[in-house]
Parts: C-alpha cells; sequence; structure tokens
C-alpha cells in the first residue's frame, strides 16, 4: 500500500536560486532536523541524474543505512530522491521549484511504501505522518530564512575556516555559507595555512583564543573570530563574535560548562541565529569590533536589520525538538524593510 504526503511553501527568490539552493553541498546539512541523529557517508558534490547521497540513521543502539539516488534533474525546475537501501519499502520524493508571482512555489511531494504491507501501515504509518509533518515544519522554516539571509549578498565570497573537527557552531556555518554560494577552505587548528589564502575574501576562525599568531601568514582585510575573548586586532576590519549560550547544539565547543543550564534560564541563541549572526556580519561592512549575539539583544546587528529566526526561547527549543508540526504555507516574495518573517505555528 502506498503512502503519500505533500507541502508547500512561496519563497522569496526565483525557481533558480532555490534549486540552486538545494543543489549545494550545505544543503542537506541544513535540511536535517536537529532531533535526528545521522553521520553522511557519501556525498557528489554536484546534483545530477545518477549522483547519489548515502548516509547512517542512528536510533539509539540501531543505526540505518540509507542510500538515495538522484534522477529526473532538470535545472531550476526539478528533481527526484529515489531510496536505492533504506529503512522503506519504496520512497520517492520529488522537488519541484515553480514560480509563484516574484518567487517560488517549493512543493516537496513524497510517495512511499512501508515494510510489511498493510500491517506495517497499521503499526507505523500515523507516526511516520507525523515525523514528516514535523521535519517539513523545520526544512520549509529553515529554507525560508536562509534564503532571506542570503538575498542581499552582491557577490560569492571565497573563505577561509579555522575549527576543530565537531564543532557544531562551525559545521553549521559552513553549511548556511555553503548554501548561499560562497566557497568555504576549512583548515584544522595547528596546520600552517597555505601561501594561497592571501587571496581569500575573509577569514573566520572559531578558535581565536591565544593562537592569533597561527595565522599571521594571513595578510587579508577581514577577519571574523568566534570566542569568549576577542584577540589581537591587526586587520584592516575585525569582527569578533561573542553568543550567548547555544540552544540547539549538541556540544558546547568553546562556550562555558553548563550552558544547557545557562539557556534554559539566562541569556541564550539557537544555534542557527549565531551561524546567522556570522553570515550577516560578513554582508555588512560596517559592522565591526566586539559583538555580542544573545536572543533580542544584539543591537550592533540589529541596528542593521538582523533578525532573529528564533526570538524566544520556548518557540526555539520546541522547534528544535520537532513539536512544531506547522510551518507558515507561504510568505510574501518580499518583506518590507525592517518586517520580520510572519509564520504560523502549532502542536
Amino acid at each position: 500500500m502506498s503512502h503519500t504526503f505533500e507541502r508547500t511553501i512561496v519563497l522569496p527568490a526565483s525557481p533558480k536560486e532555490v534549486f540552486d539552493w538545494h543543489a549545494r553541498p550545505g544543503a542537506f546539512d541544513r535540511l536535517v532536523p536537529p532531533w535526528q541523529t545521522l553521520e553522511i557517508l557519501e556525498r557528489n558534490e554536484a546534483l545530477i541524474d545518477e549522483s547519489r547521497l548515502s548516509f547512517m540513521i542512528r536510533q539509539g543502539p540501531i543505526s540505518i543505512k540509507w542510500v538515495a539516488r538522484h534522477e529526473d534533474v532538470v535545472d531550476g525546475h526539478r528533481f527526484v530522491d529515489v531510496q536505492e537501501k533504506g529503512p522503506f519499502a519504496a520512497w520517492r520524493h520529488e522537488h519541484l521549484f515553480e514560480p509563484a508571482g516574484q518567487g517560488c512555489r517549493l512543493r516537496d511531494a513524497i510517495r512511499y511504501r512501508l515494510p510489511m504491507g498493510w500491517l506495517g501501515g497499521l503499526v507505523a504509518g500515523p507516526k511516520i505522518q507525523a515525523d514528516l509533518e514535523a521535519m517539513f515544519a523545520y526544512r520549509h522554516f529553515t529554507t525560508w530564512h536562509d534564503l532571506t539571509l542570503h538575498r542581499n549578498w552582491k557577490r560569492h565570497l571565497c573563505l577561509g575556516m579555522v575549527a576543530r573537527p565537531g564543532h557544531r557552531l562551525a559545521q553549521t556555518t559552513w553549511a548556511v555559507l555553503s548554501t548561499g554560494g560562497h566557497h568555504v577552505e576549512e583548515l584544522k587548528p595547528g596546520d600552517k595555512p597555505p601561501v594561497w589564502w592571501d587571496q581569500l575574501d575573509a577569514v573566520i576562525d572559531f578558535e581565536p583564543d591565544g593562537r592569533a599568531e597561527r595565522l599571521e601568514r594571513w595578510r587579508g582585510d577581514l577577519m571574523i573570530s568566534v570566542g569568549a575573548a576577542m584577540p589581537t586586532t591587526r586587520w584592516d576590519r575585525h569582527v569578533h563574535i561573542r553568543p550567548a549560550p547555544l540552544l540547539g547544539a549538541r556540544r558546547s565547543d568553546y562556550l562555558p560548562a553548563g550552558f544547557q543550564v545557562a539557556a534554559r534560564s539566562g541569556p541564550f541563541v539557537s544555534l542557527d541565529d549565531a551561524a546567522a549572526s556570522i553570515t550577516f556580519a560578513l554582508q555588512t561592512p560596517s559592522i565591526r569590533g566586539d559583538v555580542e549575539v544573545q536572543a533580542g539583544g544584539a543591537d550592533v546587528l540589529q541596528r542593521q536589520g538582523f533578525r532573529f529566526r528564533h526570538p524566544e526561547r520556548t518557540e526555539a527549543a520546541r522547534r528544535y525538538a520537532g513539536k512544531f508540526r506547522q510551518a507558515f504555507s507561504s510568505a510574501p516574495a518580499e518583506l518590507p524593510a525592517g518586517q520580520a518573517m510572519p509564520f504560523t505555528g502549532g502542536q
């Protein structure tokens, strides 16, 4: 027995721009809900027919490998994911990018079959539908915000990023920037920057505390550092982002111990907003110096037009936990200046 699921959203970009966002390397990372644990095993750099994405889904002690094949790829219009190996008896996910005024109507249409026939549908059917509702509420919410964040860029940048492996905020920032069309070269702490780093537009350093000498060979104009203490400034423009305790991250990395408790009671910033603040600082030349980022209290950013996607703790926690089951179904292709994004939500 086949089941269907379909959701649409109107996005503030052209069908070609929305397609390109989905085709870039960081898109899958941006679209995986934070309550799902998975590991990417293999992915192709290009979205073309017969390209594949494989990943491992982990649910407690159980690990399930999923291999998806891309087919029926029409640049700027559509592509399809077909499960070659995975938990479903069959899975076909069609992504359609349709003109909608000055924007794009993104249509996600899924047809799937559960294992064990009618018995599988009886046992797991309602949960699968509920999981898909939560997943696509999160996916559409994220896609809308990322496209809105990127639409003010004048050109794509070539960037360097310094972070230790597994740094959650660095990983999210990489995904946000790469889906925006920017090229990001990664460097591990302690590695010697190559000579060609002098040609980069900017470097983002997630490990600045006491290690400024590591980048002494880089003589570019713009440095964005992220951490507790602002390192010595030696660049024409230096922005130091100091995020509040992160909500939505599995690891604190450079943040103070006990950040999860603080995020429930004191100042906080969501993982997505921390990454967006770094991206926003890159595209806003007037921002420089020490910048504190906490939900509802980032004056330097907000004066320049930055809008938090998670300004309120309860809403952010519910969305990160998958408890928002309904996303806004459409949004204006263009927002008036200074207006925040409208959305509706519920359990």
